[in-house]
């Protein structure tokens, strides 16, 4: 996992409410939760967020005004976007998500298509999030409106591993 020891660590919750990223899958792999999970965001928090996402130059444009809009409401929040370009298949970005990994390059979110869930909950590149998940009640009231379908997708073993946006 990466090292935030020198940051204020941000919640899942408070980055999946502020940023909207297009229709992507978002898993939440090393942000640490915190006893603050139900007081609203402090718009002072100083971190760093690394987001591993991917697409065309369209998709890079939602992703860089959705920082954009985040960083107005935490301007002390450093976004690092390792934007991979549309990628020859999902091995290739599924590979260089496991290379970044293994490098000590942890990304605290990821934006994933369906096609590569299974895969990286598979090859242990995410974490589950049920027990963040029961513990925020913001959380439990937003898969309530999230088609079975669906969330059944992102899940493993009855285990969530990713949210949908």
């Amino acid at each position: 996992m990466a090292n935030h020891s020198a940051v204020t660590p941000l919640t899942r919750r408070n980055f999946l409410k502020i940023v909207g990223i297009g229709g992507a899958v978002v898993s939440t792999i090393g942000i640490r939760r915190t006893s603050a999970q139900g007081a609203a965001p402090d718009p002072n928090v100083k971190a760093t967020l690394t987001i591993f996402d991917f697409g065309d130059t369209n998709a890079q444009k939602v992703y860089k005004n959705a920082i954009a809009r985040f960083n107005k409401r935490f301007p002390n929040v450093t976004v690092r976007d390792d934007y991979s370009p549309f990628p020859n298949g999902w091995g290739q970005y599924i590979n260089n998500l496991k290379t970044r990994t293994a490098s000590g390059l942890v990304p605290d979110v990821i934006a994933m298509a369906i096609e590569g869930v299974r895969a990286t909950i598979t090859q242990g590149l995410v974490l589950p999030l049920d027990d963040f998940i029961a513990g925020d009640a913001t959380s439990k009231d937003y898969l309530k409106d999230v088609a079975p379908a669906l969330h059944d997708a992102l899940k493993l073993d009855g285990k969530t591993y990713y949210l949908t946006r």
